[in-house]
């Protein structure tokens, strides 16, 4: 694993160095609370999940909105030349082998395109635009967990310091507020954001408010603010409890086990039953 500073609160660590190290993230833990073996592949084994086109363009948005100084050191635009000529096969050679030996990104001009549409819609949206001042981007949180002694890390996309704002951005397809509750779900946002409130409270920090903004990744580019409830961060406490109890007792163990370990008998729904099988029930 990488190297990686103290407990605390640290700028300047690279988005690749702090996924490489160890401390454990919210991310493990909706692994590991998703499948235990999953857990195992990915954060021991080393087969980490690849990344996909919607997920690259995620990255380099919140780029974008939040470091767009840093650009030059994470991207390098393909140059825009035919790669089935023999002059623009060279030229995308040349920057590939630049990408490499400086550890950049490729991107392509309408990527770039698209996520400077996205931050200029951010910036100038009277109630985001407030959010994304006065505060710092992509710091990297360390504290040690009081009941089992682990390290653990988070990276809010925004801390600001003076309110306890840690402002969370996420592209989707669709930011209505309806759509957004379902992706709380389907993608585990609720413990992200505890663990994340956790986090900066073990740092010292009390009154600790998260805050997610979505956004759409095609015009118009709609969006919107969410700030879960109580309900919703105790029910994102608890899950992120549950997963690190078990994560704990699996690495005691040496143990990352399969969804089932028996055979198990399942039913039909009760609508389809009803639908099949009538007065045969």
């Amino acid at each position: 694993m990488t190297a990686f500073p103290n407990v605390g609160l640290h700028g300047g660590v690279s988005n690749a160095d702090y996924h490489a190290s160890a401390p454990i993230s919210s991310s493990a833990l909706k692994t590991f609370d998703e499948s235990p073996l999953k857990y195992k592949h990915q954060y021991i084994d080393g087969h980490k999940r690849k990344e996909t086109p919607a997920l690259a363009l995620g990255s380099l948005i919140h780029s974008v909105v939040l470091e767009p100084d840093n650009l030059v050191n994470e991207y390098a635009v393909a140059p825009a030349a035919d790669k089935r000529t023999k002059i623009g096969k060279e030229l995308h050679a040349e920057h590939l082998a630049l990408c490499k030996e400086k550890g950049l990104t490729s991107i392509t001009e309408a990527d770039l395109r698209k996520a400077v549409a996205v931050s200029d819609a951010l910036h100038g949206d009277s109630l985001v635009a407030p959010l994304l001042v006065g505060g710092k981007a992509e710091l990297s949180a360390v504290w040690a967990d009081p009941t089992y002694g682990v390290l653990c890390k988070c990276r809010p996309d925004y801390w600001r310091e003076s309110d306890g704002l840690i402002v969370d951005l996420k592209t989707t397809a669709d930011a209505h507020p309806d759509a957004v509750e379902r992706s709380i779900i389907d993608y585990g946002y609720a413990l992200s954001a505890a663990w994340y409130v956790e986090g900066m409270k073990n740092l010292g920090y009390e009154n600790v408010r998260f805050v997610h903004v979505f956004v759409e990744k095609e015009p118009p580019y709609n969006r919107s603010v969410i700030e879960m409830d109580e309900d919703w961060l105790r029910i994102g406490q608890r899950q992120w409890s549950r997963a690190l109890k078990g994560l704990y007792g699996a690495k005691e163990w040496n143990s990352y086990p399969s969804h089932a370990t028996q055979i198990i008998k399942i039913s039909p729904p009760k609508w389809l039953k009803k639908k099949e099988l009538g007065n045969e029930q």
